[in-house]
């Protein structure tokens, strides 16, 4: 077959033979033409499908942020939760909040800063856990304290109730004060640097001077110590609390920062890949639409030239004929 083609081509005149080669150049340009604007568009197609990633993680990071600011202002409302209903409300939040910032950290396609950022989640969640566990003891602590309360107005009302004089009268004075002092919110920080001392001291003073009985004496020493514990057990959970608080505040911050330090990147990034497509493009396009030119003015002069060629032919061979 290649050899009958190889005839045929052979037996042409010259005219023709330069036809034929001219039409397949020009195909062949064509072709090629096509190929490299086809090339272009697919690299087009590939840069912008890289675009719509890179604003996706754009669209993604700017919601982590707004979820990091979200669960940061969660911080204060579990330190003030005064009862377990709103401690539970402020959890469950902040439970929802996590798992909704954990699945925008996923859909991140960046693996490295996607780790880094898995890490930064999980310290803030610990600070958190922390904070609310504290809280929680709080909570307990102050139950107790409250019981601690009852317990003391009972025994105000079983002993003191039925004891005349000026020191039972000082004795209720100063229980008053200091059931009062048990549920100040916060707690009195006076009271565990020393003036609590002092309140036990002048309680002991005053049951003395009241002559009660024994018993009476030592079930109030037991309240007043069990209940000055616990409260020195609560004023030391509210100050780790608030170191708490100021940890989980300084946590929220630096994820915000990460997040917009890396939301500022990857827009440098989409700016500058989209500068260089397009000027990467606009070159490639170009360039092939010169080669085309030139090709065409080739072909056309290559006929220009060979319908010049093919009279000058006919004439140089009509006197031998």
């Amino acid at each position: 077959m290649r050899n009958f083609n190889l005839g045929f081509y052979l037996n042409l005149d010259l005219p023709r033979r330069v036809r034929l080669a001219i039409m397949v150049l020009g195909a062949l340009l064509l072709v090629l033409v096509l190929i490299g604007w086809w090339g272009l568009a697919q690299a087009q197609r590939t840069a912008e499908e890289l675009q719509t990633r890179t604003l996706a993680d754009v669209s993604t990071a700017l919601g982590l942020a707004d979820s990091a600011a979200q669960i940061a202002a969660l911080g204060p409302r579990i330190a003030e939760a005064t009862e377990s209903y709103q401690l539970q409300a402020a959890r469950h939040q902040m439970d929802m909040r996590f798992a909704a910032l954990s699945e925008q950290v996923d859909s991140l396609s960046d693996r490295a800063f996607r780790s880094a950022l898995e890490q930064e989640v999980d310290q803030l969640q610990a600070q958190f856990r922390q904070l609310t566990e504290q809280v929680e003891q709080d909570l307990f602590v102050r139950d107790d304290l409250m019981t601690y309360r009852f317990e003391l107005a009972d025994w105000q009302q079983r002993v003191l109730a039925r004891t005349e004089g000026r020191a039972a009268q000082d004795l209720g004075m100063t229980l008053q004060m200091y059931q009062q002092a048990l549920l100040a919110a916060p707690p009195l920080p006076s009271l565990p640097n020393g003036l609590l001392a002092d309140i036990h001291a002048r309680m002991a003073d005053q049951v003395a001077q009241a002559e009660l009985a024994d018993t009476a004496g030592a079930e109030l020493e037991t309240l007043v110590e069990g209940a000055s514990e616990r409260f020195l057990a609560r004023a030391e959970l509210l100050d780790h609390r608030h170191v708490l608080l100021a940890r989980t505040r300084y946590q929220s911050e630096a994820l915000t920062d990460v997040v917009q330090g890396y939301v500022g990147q990857l827009q440098q990034v989409l700016g500058s890949q989209r500068d260089t497509l397009q000027g990467t493009l606009l070159m490639g396009r170009t360039g092939l639409l010169v080669v085309a030119l030139l090709a065409v003015l080739a072909l056309l002069e290559g006929f220009r030239l060979l319908v010049r060629m093919t009279p000058e032919r006919m004439e140089r061979r009509s006197p031998n004929d």
